[in-house]
């Protein structure tokens, strides 16, 4: 299979939206000052969620999504971003951020295709700089947004504001993780599957460590100010739980 699609429409972003993502352009800071690939540690909860199909092939008639019963599976993962390595104009090394520092959240939402990989509909980030890298460098359908996330011993809870619609989720975290994620760990480093982008391009992240795995009973929904998304759609109840999941970015 292919692992790029026919470019699609995908949205644009508002007045509002464009002066946040200025903001993060400075002299001291501009974009060809990062540069791929990038490594990033992050804590992330994957969940999943059914959609109605028929409005995602009207938004994106060019996609071949995958469809049970008139349903869409989408999958998503919340997280925080607390280190990004990258390499700058000189080819040099640079390191934003730390174990113990969070940078950014961002929610990721992608759809299952009926070919072997995903359509990324929509990513939602709280930093500037992330959304100019990820349209920069990749094309990729990134928008500012506002976002929590919360780790408090096994419970974990995050909400995401796309103008006047509320994403929530609440998870209760099972075991520790450590024996599950030696588990995962003997399949690392591993290449994902082809991530779809709007503009016809794909991207293939790759795993290389997640120390730790823990299973989550999880309630919520994801609710977007999106077309493609005309009503809420309930999160199904159980997720999976990474934290210090280190993963890179390829060059484009």
């Amino acid at each position: 299979m292919a692992d790029t699609l026919p470019g699609v429409a995908s949205r644009s972003l508002s007045p509002s939206d464009e002066e946040a993502i200025e903001t993060g352009a400075t002299p001291e800071h501009p974009l060809a000052h990062y540069q791929p690939p990038f490594d990033l540690l992050s804590d992330m909860i994957f969940v999943a969620a059914l959609c109605p199909t028929a409005p995602l092939r009207q938004a994106y008639p060019s996609v071949p999504f995958l469809s049970i019963f008139g349903r869409t599976p989408l999958f998503m993962w919340f997280s925080r971003v607390k280190e990004i390595r990258y390499h700058d104009e000189g080819g040099e090394h640079g390191v934003m951020g730390g174990p113990n520092v969070v940078l950014y959240n961002e929610l990721n939402v992608v759809a299952a295709m009926r070919q072997r990989g995903f359509f990324v509909p929509g990513i939602y980030a709280t930093s500037p700089l992330t959304i100019q890298i990820g349209r920069g460098y990749y094309g990729m359908p990134k928008y500012p947004t506002e976002m929590t996330f919360q780790v408090a011993g096994r419970r974990l809870t995050s909400e995401e504001r796309d103008g006047p619609c509320h994403t929530t989720l609440r998870a209760r975290l099972f075991t520790r993780g450590a024996l599950l994620g030696k588990v995962l760990s003997r399949l690392l480093p591993l290449r994902t599957w082809p991530a779809c982008l709007p503009n016809g391009d794909s991207v293939r992240a790759l795993i290389e460590r997640t120390p730790r795995a823990q299973p989550a009973w999880v309630r919520g929904r994801l609710e977007l100010d999106e077309p493609w998304l005309p009503e809420a759609a309930p999160l199904l109840p159980f997720g999976l739980y990474l934290p210090d999941l280190r993963m890179q970015l390829p060059r484009p």
